[in-house]
């Protein structure tokens, strides 16, 4: 993916010194760093021909400070001073998206900015840095190959005498007339525009359509702050992955003030490696940091947030209608066993097998003990592996041995009660 806006928590910037993350929404990803400790640095690698370095400013008022004072160095190259100090004695409030530092255009290629502090007191924040991409990257061979179409190429062609080339950067064609336009042709899979903002009058009242489609306005990264400088490299529009062939972006001026500067196109070309054609398969250069362009990259990310909703409802639904269904099972299931009065699954009992097999159930005889009625089993003749005994007396607990070594003897605590038959009725008793 390629890169315009690297954050001040990327971990192409490394901090030294004491700093400390800060942020509000009004700055880029809600993240500054700050430091007050002069000698404090930050060092950016980056790729590309171009980088700007922007941050907030305060009031003087806010604090005891006498100075906001920082340098740049590029490459290894001589340190450039940036005094913010006049700036932030004239403000009652904070400034953000400030620019600090932006270089000449670079040879494309790795580069290195060294940030320092040198300031007295008054609190430096860095918010963001902005870079020109690489038109081919030498850290990423997936990453797309682009082509740069400046403002002076024959393929880009300007109304009669509406625009101009300005004296200040002669790289920049700047709108003159409302109604103004200039259009590119170009083929390939991707377009993106770049171009200039005067900070101390806004933002420019443009609009592009691509292959004559309609109108959509322009998208920036930040919104600009008040300032007296000319924001460069700043982009404007971009598209999604297009089908490869001949295309064309017209950029039309619907006011000369603000000023609008047009800069530079970066196109993915169909010889890149990633473009693939009419499919209009690979990688989408989508330059982070900003949002799509126009109604068709925001189309397309509401029906991917769309479809991934409906998904999680539909997987989440059937998940509650299966686990339901379980518990439902398992209750009917637990409610079809008949249970005694201790909570316990009652068993039918059966007396041992015959000699051929069948099963006899228990026979119950009914016995008289000192006026209680009770249930007694008729006595089974059965083999058993040993010979048991019972009391005979009185107490359950006495035992005797049987007259019939192999004769199970029944009894009312060896031989369980068959459920099928109803319980006895008790007779009063006896006793007083």
């Amino acid at each position: 993916m390629l890169k315009v806006i690297y954050d001040n928590e990327d971990p192409n910037v490394q901090l030294s010194g004491s700093w400390k993350p800060l942020g509000g929404e009004t700055e880029f990803n809600g993240t500054t760093s700050l430091t007050t400790q002069p000698g404090a640095s930050a060092k950016f690698t980056f790729e590309g021909s171009f980088v700007a370095v922007y941050g907030t400013v305060e009031p003087v008022s806010y604090t005891n400070g006498t100075s906001l004072i920082t340098t740049y160095s590029l490459d290894g190259s001589a340190p450039q001073q940036y005094n913010g100090t006049s700036v932030a004695s004239t403000l009652t409030a904070p400034t953000f998206n400030q620019l600090f530092y932006e270089s000449p255009v670079l040879e494309d290629g790795p580069h290195e900015l060294v940030v320092k502090y040198e300031g007295a007191g008054l609190r430096f924040y860095i918010d963001y840095f902005l870079v020109t991409p690489p038109l081919r990257s030498l850290s990423n061979s997936s990453s797309p190959t682009l082509e740069m179409i400046e403002d002076t190429d024959s393929r880009v062609t300007y109304s009669d005498s509406g625009w101009a080339i300005d004296q200040d950067k002669p790289s920049t064609h700047r709108a003159t007339n409302s109604g103004s336009t200039a259009t590119v042709s170009f083929t390939g899979t991707y377009i993106a525009a770049f171009g200039s903002v005067n900070a101390s009058q806004g933002v420019s009242d443009i609009t592009f359509s691509f292959d004559d489609g309609p109108p959509q306005l322009p998208m920036l990264p930040m919104s600009v702050q008040p300032q007296q400088s000319i924001l460069s490299h700043q982009l404007y529009f971009q598209t999604p992955r297009l089908q490869g062939g001949k295309h064309n972006l017209t950029i039309r001026a619907r006011k000369s003030n603000p000023d609008f500067y047009l800069d530079f196109f970066l196109i993915e070309p169909l010889s890149s490696p990633t473009a693939t054609g009419a499919s209009g398969a690979g990688t989408v250069p989508h330059i982070s940091g900003s949002s799509g362009a126009g109604e068709s990259r925001s189309g397309e990310g509401r029906s991917s947030e769309i479809g991934g909703i409906v998904g999680g409802v539909v997987g989440g639904t059937l998940c509650l209608i299966i686990l339901g269904a379980l518990v439902f099972w398992l209750w009917r299931k637990q409610q079809r066993k008949p249970y005694n009065g201790l909570g316990l699954p009652i068993q039918r009992l059966y007396s041992p097998r015959s000699a051929v097999g069948s099963i006899e159930p228990l026979n119950m005889a009914v016995a008289s003990n000192g006026g209680y009625s009770m249930h007694l089993s008729t006595p089974i003749s059965t083999t058993c592996p040993s010979s048991l005994s019972i009391s005979a007396s009185n107490d359950p607990f006495s035992t005797s041995t049987h007259s019939s070594p192999n004769t199970l003897v029944s009894s009312p605590w060896l031989d369980p009660p068959d459920y099928n038959i109803p319980p006895p009725a008790y007779r009063k008793s006896n006793y007083r």
